[in-house]
């Protein structure tokens, strides 16, 4: 069941989106290119999924779009891996305007937590379960949290058909 929260975002909660081994597969390349030591304005690691392993979660992604926003879509089929651990846990605020319409975020392990801000600057800290899947607007300001353990989330996108505008 899909929930909506303090009017900004939607989550809904779905096991087997992902492959059993992608958690060991994401965290062995984030271990290996150490995106964290570079400094750059991109710290997570994109996926290339030429296997297609990621299709079920980003087509689940999508139906949720269109059922929310009752839009059709231009799918991106990209796909982030953002993780936090004791290497690599400074988070900022961030947007994501300039590459999309909808943003959403699947956590994959427990005890993660996400602070968001609604138009008028509030904080609404949310601490998704694992396999939560959240859904927002691109204009919404998030952080991830990191605390103490392993904290691993991937990122998908889409655009509307048609003129973009502000949700």
């Amino acid at each position: 069941m899909r929930t909506l929260h303090n009017d900004l975002f939607y989550s809904v909660v779905q096991h087997s989106l992902v492959p059993d081994d992608f958690y060991d597969n994401v965290y062995r390349l984030w271990k290996k290119e150490q995106p964290y030591k570079s400094y750059t304005d991109n710290l997570n690691i994109e996926w290339i999924d030429g296997d297609n392993n990621l299709n079920r979660l980003y087509d689940f992604f999508i139906e949720n779009v269109k059922d929310i926003y009752k839009k059709d879509v231009i799918e991106k089929r990209k796909y982030w891996a953002c993780i936090y651990d004791k290497n690599y846990n400074d988070a900022m605020w961030h947007s994501h305007e300039e590459s999309c319409d909808v943003n959403g975020v699947y956590y994959l392990t427990k005890g993660c937590e996400i602070h968001l801000k609604d138009k008028d600057g509030n904080i609404i800290k949310h601490k998704p379960k694992q396999y939560e899947l959240i859904i927002f607007p691109n204009w919404v300001s998030h952080m991830p949290i990191y605390h103490n353990e392993t904290r691993m989330s991937i990122n998908v996108e889409c655009l509307f058909s048609g003129k973009k505008k502000q949700l």
